[in-house]
């Protein structure tokens, strides 16, 4: 009998975040359009951060 929705879920969220990346052939650009808001709360430390990346 295949797992129902919320088994699934559960099984993944046991997962590490690449296999799950891969799992579900997510790229760069849909993690940044989807966490944004996330982005945008730690705009200052992630400038810095990508400040330096570029130096």
């Amino acid at each position: 009998m295949p797992l129902t929705y919320y088994e699934l879920l559960e099984k993944m969220s046991m997962l590490d975040e690449l296999t799950i990346i891969e799992i579900l052939d997510i790229s760069s650009e849909e993690l940044v359009n989807k966490f944004s808001d996330r982005i945008n709360d730690r705009l200052e430390e992630l400038s810095e951060d990508f400040k330096h990346e570029t130096q």
